[in-house]
């Protein structure tokens, strides 16, 4: 019984491969040799062993067998291999071993004829083969020396294709060059002229500061930074604030619109400080001007300015010449 299950486990594998195989679609434009009577006969034996393996996984036996019984007298061999297993296999749970065994005969014997046809069929698909391969190196010979001839001529279409490549890339690259020696000259004069523009406006920030040095609030400013540092001395008050706001504004007015105009967002007393560096005062005096004597408010407000010249807008050079030693 053993050796039975196994013989038909490997024929089944063998029969649906085959089967696989044969039941491959017909090229189109080749008539069909079975006529319409033998087709609809075989979907009719088709729809029964369907109905057969439904009722099957319904464990519907009885009713799988009279289906399956219909199926196996199919023209189709296909169809009928199919329905002899299934039968056997319902006789083999309802233990009709003597049935099963007639029905595993019966598929081994369909299965054994259908091996036999794709044998058949593989040594014609073998043969077509071999006559297809005869016919491709008979051509293959024929074209040979066109192809050879082709493959020559592309040779050397490609090898003038590069050489024009070539010559055409050496005047870009040259081309390059010259344009590239203009533009660093271009460059460098307009860095120079930078430069130029650059030092001309610190010249004119510091004669800003000449002039606010010679006005009565800086001289105000320069007498409370003689004072002994104390939390009691003296600072501008309100209204001396708002003077020296405004004399700043007048004379540090070129000073105040290159600020407003760095994209910094610096704030009023941002460019407030920034005027006061300008000038030859200590924090001391810096801390005065904004009404108190603590010079760490001074020192946070440079961070400030730093951060915004530095890191935000890129005027690391204005900002070393502002908050230098002077």
């Amino acid at each position: 019984m053993v050796l039975s299950r196994f013989l038909s486990g490997f024929i089944i594998c063998v029969v649906y491969y085959l089967t696989s195989c044969i039941s491959e679609p017909m090229p189109s434009g080749i008539a069909m040799s079975s006529d319409d009577e033998i087709a609809v006969s075989l979907h009719a034996d088709s729809l029964e062993l369907l109905e057969g393996i439904a009722s099957i996984k319904r464990e519907d036996y009885e009713k799988a067998r009279t289906y399956l019984l219909k199926s196996a007298e199919s023209e189709n061999i296909t169809v009928r291999t199919e329905s002899y297993l299934y039968l056997n296999y319902i006789e083999t749970r309802l233990k009709n071993y003597e049935k099963a065994l007639i029905y595993l005969e019966h598929y081994h014997k369909n299965a054994m004829s259908l091996f036999t046809m794709a044998n058949d069929a593989q040594r014609e698909a073998l043969y077509q083969k071999q006559e297809l391969n005869s016919i491709l190196l008979t051509m293959e010979d024929q074209h040979k020396r066109r192809w050879v001839l082709s493959v020559a001529l592309s040779i050397v279409l490609l090898g003038v294709f590069l050489m024009w490549i070539y010559l055409e890339r050496k005047k870009v690259y040259f081309f390059f060059r010259k344009k590239k020696r203009e533009l660093d000259r271009l460059t460098s004069d307009i860095q120079s002229k930078e430069d130029e523009r650059s030092t001309i406006s610190y010249h004119t920030y510091l004669l800003q500061a000449d002039i606010f040095m010679q006005t009565p609030i800086y001289g105000e400013i320069k007498q409370l930074e003689k004072q002994q540092k104390s939390r009691e001395c003296r600072v501008l008050t309100n209204s001396k604030q708002e003077q020296l706001q405004q004399e700043l504004g007048r004379i540090f007015e070129f000073f105040q619109h290159d600020l407003n105009n760095l994209g910094a967002n610096l704030t009023a007393n941002d460019i407030k400080l920034c005027c006061l560096s300008l000038l030859p005062l200590s924090t001391y005096s810096k801390a005065l001007c904004f009404g108190s004597t603590e010079t760490g408010i001074i020192k946070q407000r440079k961070h400030y300015i730093k951060k915004k010249m530095k890191q935000e807008s890129d005027c690391a050079l204005l900002f070393d010449f502002i908050f230098s030693p002077r």
